[in-house]
């Protein structure tokens, strides 16, 4: 196995969403072994298993990009609420993910069409504006006014 497979072999297993208890799952959408892609990929250590340490970064990548987009799309958040947020998002992600490395680079994936849930009018309107009011306006800050931030 190369570097190139490993890194993919990663990335695909760390995307794979959380169970509900927020454990990594035991097989993958396609119906692999996620044991047997850790232990292809991961050695074990004298404390944890192959699987338990790739899940360690099935956790940390779910509960970040959950978190930042609830921090970055808070209006949505409120208009359709936690659960529902939480669903689109997961939903969405699992579908149409990021093709950017920078969490300030993701467009809301729902505001676009892509994913399995079609989005109301007002729900692309809240998200393309919480995100530009989250993003835009930082970045073209004025000179004059960067200095006094």
């Amino acid at each position: 196995m190369n570097l190139d497979q490993i890194q993919r072999g990663v990335f695909d297993a760390v995307r794979q969403p959380l169970t509900a208890d927020e454990n990594m799952r035991q097989r993958t959408r396609d119906g692999r072994s996620t044991r047997e892609i850790a232990e292809a990929i991961i050695k074990p250590n004298d404390r944890l298993t192959s699987f338990e340490r790739l899940e360690i970064y099935n956790r940390q990548y779910w509960l970040r990009i959950l978190s930042a987009l609830a921090e970055d799309f808070e209006g949505l958040r409120l208009i359709i609420g936690d659960k529902a947020f939480e669903k689109l998002s997961v939903a969405d992600l699992v579908d149409c993910h990021s093709q950017s490395f920078a969490l300030r680079n993701m467009d809301p994936v729902w505001s676009n069409g892509c994913g399995p849930i079609r989005s109301t009018r007002r729900v692309r309107r809240t998200s393309r504006s919480t995100w530009y009011d989250s993003n835009g306006p930082r970045s073209r800050l004025s000179t004059r006014h960067r200095s006094r931030v």
